[in-house]
């Protein structure tokens, strides 16, 4: 920049330590050629994380009505890659996703079941079990509404926090963007139905 807005600084690119290999990330290894995607994704995601939403989620899964088979690490996995990939396509029900025939001539059927290996069934159970951080069954008296409903995700954004803290060096340039900002809706004190949402 031209016209630093906080005076003069020196110029530092970013890197991010690969929890698997050890290698560092730095600007341009995704032009080598031999880098793929799922490489970024696990040196980003905490693998302690992972292992304790996969041993959380079985525990969920296995106290239902119809208990079945443990969620592995490399299951859980393959169903956030099943959930990526679900945001590449159109669809009115995500159920038509595992339709093996198509309503339309011109577009073939997403037949999820033979592309992914995941039964709809498997993937909307651990949809509707996942546990991405620990909650109290109940919540405690000396705790408001508000923090409760966020020890949904606590755990799991201190562990993401941790782990870039740990890893990341950031450049000189930072950018924020406003779809991480924590969501206050209703609920909240001060929050009336005009006003659903604030970003600080």
């Amino acid at each position: 920049m031209e016209c630093p807005t906080n005076g003069p600084w020196s110029k530092r690119n970013w890197k991010f330590h690969d929890q698997y290999s050890g290698k560092e990330w730095t600007p341009g290894c995704d032009k080598a050629g031999n880098t793929k995607p799922i490489e970024f994704f696990m040196c980003c995601f905490p693998e302690e994380q992972m292992k304790a939403m996969a041993k959380k989620t079985t525990v969920k899964l296995q106290s239902g009505v119809v208990p079945t088979h443990p969620l592995s690490y490399g299951e859980l996995l393959k169903w956030f890659g099943v959930t990526i990939l679900i945001t590449r396509y159109e669809f009115g029900e995500r159920a038509l996703l595992w339709a093996t025939t198509s309503s339309s001539k011109f577009v073939p059927a997403a037949n999820f079941g033979k592309l992914t290996g995941m039964s709809r069934t498997r993937y909307n159970g651990i949809w509707r079990c996942m546990v991405w951080s620990t909650q109290a069954a109940e919540r405690p008296a000396d705790m408001s509404s508000e923090a409760y409903r966020w020890s949904l995700m606590d755990d799991f954004i201190t562990a993401i926090n941790d782990h870039r803290e740990a890893n990341l060096t950031p450049s000189d340039q930072i950018c924020v963007h406003e779809s991480m900002a924590r969501w206050s809706g209703l609920g909240v004190h001060g929050i009336t139905m005009a006003w659903p949402m604030h970003v600080d």
